[in-house]
């Protein structure tokens, strides 16, 4: 038996996924999913799996230089599809820990399932074309099947419209799971979001109940952004993001007399409209969100 036919662990690659991102790209991004299945480092709600050039040359892609791995990660950086970061403790290890963005390969996914599929006839030569309308047999009108044309237009129109909303069932689950992501974001406490303001020059005194009001406003408005396919995954974007928010509070509302009486939680489904006495619907909430943050320069 041969040594050049497969008599170890072989790489694989979907022609589909090649086609979608490069065929260089599309086997480290399955090399990468395949040790993923073993890793041991746990960051951000995310394993990751450690990796030098070296490591990468010697147990993956021995037939590829140092630079075609780099240029292959490069790619799927701007792609989005993959995350690299530096992870060690130790600063002087600068080894690169590599995971997956599965919500943008589902985006990919999402996309391919909306275009149709071309299947390739075969080629035959025009010898071949008059043998074979020779060869088949020939049918009386009578013999021929009939379907009307509105019968035929109405199966097609029930496929499509079935496979229609199978794409836009999958792609609401996704935003309604990023939706809920954000409301069960477990926030930074008050005073770690204090000594981040006090870092940045800003003071803003609150109680326990003012920080979990504006924490509530906060992601109320973002469950919205998510809802609309404009999510924010990464846990340090949230806060981050949280830290504007709350830099914008600092800058837009100056300490007044009675501001620091507890102002009541708000929660997914209400919140409490001091200056009418009323309940805002859920709806009214994010609108005023909306405008809020509209004003505050921060909507994206």
């Amino acid at each position: 038996m041969s040594n050049l036919l497969i008599n170890e662990p072989p790489l694989q690659v979907l022609p589909s996924l090649a086609a979608a991102i490069g065929l260089n790209e599309a086997l480290l991004l399955q090399q990468l999913h395949y040790w993923l299945r073993h890793a041991k480092v746990e960051h951000d709600s995310k394993m990751w799996i450690y990796k030098n050039l070296d490591k990468w040359k010697e147990q993956d892609f021995p037939f590829w230089s140092k630079n075609t791995i780099k240029r292959a990660v490069k790619s799927l950086k701007d792609q989005n599809l993959i995350f690299v970061e530096k992870l060690a403790p130790n600063s002087f290890d600068r080894v690169n820990h590599y995971t997956i963005n599965y919500a943008e390969l589902m985006k990919i996914e999402l996309k391919q399932r909306q275009t149709p599929e071309v299947t390739e006839q075969p080629k035959m030569s025009p010898s071949n074309k008059s043998d074979w309308a020779q060869e088949q047999p020939k049918m009386s009108p009578s013999h021929e099947p009939k379907m009307s044309p509105s019968l035929r237009d109405n199966k097609e129109t029930n496929k499509e419209s079935g496979h229609a909303q199978k794409i836009e069932g999958d792609v609401l689950a996704v935003r309604e799971q990023n939706a809920e992501s954000i409301m069960n974001w477990q926030q930074p406490s008050k005073e770690t979001m204090q000594s981040l303001l006090m870092m940045a020059g800003k003071k803003l005194d609150m109680t326990e109940n003012q920080y979990l009001s504006h924490v509530s406003d906060f992601k109320a408005y973002y469950e919205n952004q998510a809802a609309e396919g404009k999510p924010i995954k990464r846990e340090n974007l949230r806060q981050a993001k949280l830290k504007l928010w709350l830099i914008n509070i600092a800058d837009r509302q100056p300490k007044q007399a009675g501001e620091d009486a507890p102002r009541p939680h708000s929660n997914r489904s209400d919140s409490f409209d001091a200056g009418q006495g009323q309940a805002l619907s859920r709806e009214q909430q994010i609108e005023i969100n909306k405008q809020r943050m509209q004003k505050m320069g921060l909507s994206s």
